[in-house]
């Protein structure tokens, strides 16, 4: 068994059940998104990751941004900045780049990765979604480290896979001896490592947002030896799928949206909550069925408005591991409150992908199929009018070099109608910029 190490000296988690004492303004515009990078792949650019900010912050403030994944940072963020360079002095710009310090795009670039950005959330441990993390890491330092938090599955497999001194430098707080145990580094450091407890939710991990982070499968797990789950049947009408069930009890630690709010500074120690690891949370068989990955909760804490920001997923209908409807059971509760604004999630491929080569992705069908249940848990938007549904994770064809946005655009437009669904579908793409 491996040692039990401490992170941290200390520990907060934001449970309160407190009233919210500001009115809430719902059309107000509360969250920003910086897209930079939202493919599947296989090409090497642009890979998943997303720049989120509270709007009640500047963005030149520092620790104002947190980045949910990593597939790239930094040359997204030069990507970025160079197209605003080519913008007219009257022209929005992304990154305002009178209020930056330096001359230089290459130079504030490294500003942005080192200084404004608070932290890396990870949804998962799978290379497009970390590589521009083990790259840039060595813009990090001691002095400052930065935060990278996720599942502790996903950190287990960083500290044991990637920064072992093999594949990539140890600049982390955390290495393993020869018995495989966890051992904590106390200093010299670029990268602290925090395990989060699922569906707790953790406050200011930057400046004015709060995540809880939820488990959920993306595809069948390699040391699994089991039966493929058989496939469901069609779901050309979601109204008879055996997904559909009552409302949510009101039971779920998300059901008041003030029980995001928290006081705490912003900290390394406040962020941190506990050694208890996920995977000491399930038993062995589920945890063999399928691949982790994860679905954020991001909330200003402001006014309570939420985002979730998805990880790769497949639906429950074909999973071993069913897990999504957990997520949309509190996220229900949410929008029945008029605080979910935005649903980030991967459809990586058209309808005409089979079953047996998904590999724990969604595509239109099964996506309006999770989406079908979402709507059967809220009596108040059961049409789910008000939400938008910004698509990820879009796999290039490689064949004809370029990806099926339109084929997808088309089958989820038409499911969603026959599935009475009127929220809005966009995509997610390098450069974007989002308020919601």
């Amino acid at each position: 068994m491996g040692t039990s190490v401490s992170l941290a000296s200390s520990s907060k988690v934001s449970t309160s059940d407190r009233n919210v004492t500001q009115p809430l303004d719902f059309d107000s515009k509360s969250i920003e998104v910086i897209v930079l990078g939202s493919s599947g792949g296989p090409a090497d650019k642009h890979n998943s990751s997303y720049l989120v900010k509270s709007t009640s912050t500047r963005l030149s403030d520092k620790g104002s941004l947190l980045a949910i994944d990593a597939g790239c940072l930094l040359a997204g963020i030069m990507d970025i900045l160079e197209n605003d360079s080519s913008k007219s002095p009257d022209s929005k710009q992304i990154f305002s780049l009178n209020e930056l310090p330096y001359s230089k795009l290459s130079a504030n670039a490294h500003y942005i990765l080192t200084e404004l950005l608070a932290g890396v959330c990870l949804t998962h441990q799978h290379m497009d979604h970390i590589a521009g993390l083990i790259l840039n890491s060595v813009c990090f330092s001691p002095e400052s480290p930065k935060l990278v938090a996720a599942l502790p599955n996903c950190i287990d497999s960083l500290v044991q896979n990637i920064f072992n001194g093999s594949i990539w430098p140890n600049l982390t707080n955390e290495s393993t001896d020869t018995y495989g145990n966890r051992v904590a580094i106390s200093e010299g450091y670029s990268i602290y490592l925090q395990r989060l407890v699922p569906t707790k939710i953790y406050s200011n991990v930057a400046k004015g947002l709060s995540v809880a982070a939820y488990p959920i499968s993306h595809g069948k797990h390699p040391g699994c030896i089991g039966p493929e789950k058989p496939p469901p049947a069609s779901v050309s009408n979601i109204s008879n799928s055996p997904l559909q069930s009552s409302l949510p009890t009101g039971n779920s630690p998300l059901l008041s949206p003030s029980s995001f709010i928290s006081t705490s500074p912003s900290s390394l120690e406040s962020f941190s909550t506990t050694t208890t690891t996920y995977s000491e949370t399930m038993n062995t068989e589920s945890r063999t069925l399928s691949y982790d990955s994860s679905v954020y909760f991001v909330q200003n804490e402001q006014n309570s408005t939420v985002i979730l920001i998805f990880g790769d997923v497949e639906a429950d209908s074909i999973s071993m591991n069913p897990r999504n409807k957990a997520v949309w059971d509190d996220a229900a509760l949410i929008l029945e409150k008029r605080l979910l604004k935005a649903i980030f999630i991967e459809c990586s491929y058209s309808n005409s992908r089979p079953d047996n080569i998904l590999y724990g992705h969604l595509n239109p069908k099964y996506l309006i199929e999770e989406l079908s249940y979402l709507a059967s848990c809220t009596r108040s938007n059961p049409s789910l009018d008000t939400l938008k549904i910004i698509i990820t994770h879009v796999k290039l064809d490689v064949t004809i070099c370029e990806a099926p946005y339109d084929e997808i655009l088309r089958e989820l437009t038409m499911l969603a109608e026959s599935n009475k669904l009127k929220c809005t579908f966009e995509f997610a793409y390098a450069g974007a910029h989002m308020y919601f």
